[in-house]
């Protein structure tokens, strides 16, 4: 759904010195994104809505990659129910 240079670029990061850690933190983004919609993939949403989910994933990996340290959970997952709740699923899988 992102790509590493796409992450790099919303993160402003020019070097590759963080490389694996972006990839580390773009993988978490994604599994936090996708348990926060209940959902395994990303396959069944309109093109809209997986703008939407972009979106999410980009804030939840800058919220990684800059709070990493001192993070507060509970911040993030409620900016990501506030991002996500239409698009989320009703039961779990």
């Amino acid at each position: 759904m992102v790509s590493l240079d796409e992450c790099k670029n919303y993160l402003k990061v020019d070097t590759d010195d963080d490389d694996t850690l972006i990839e580390i933190l773009m993988d978490a983004s994604i599994r936090i994104v996708k348990d926060m919609l209940r959902v395994e993939d990303f396959k069944s949403f309109k093109k809209k809505e997986k703008e939407q989910i972009k979106t999410a994933i980009f804030y939840t990996l800058h919220f990684l990659y800059d709070e990493r340290g001192n993070a507060n959970h509970k911040d993030l997952m409620l900016t990501l129910r506030s991002l996500l709740f239409n698009l989320r699923e009703v039961q779990f899988w």
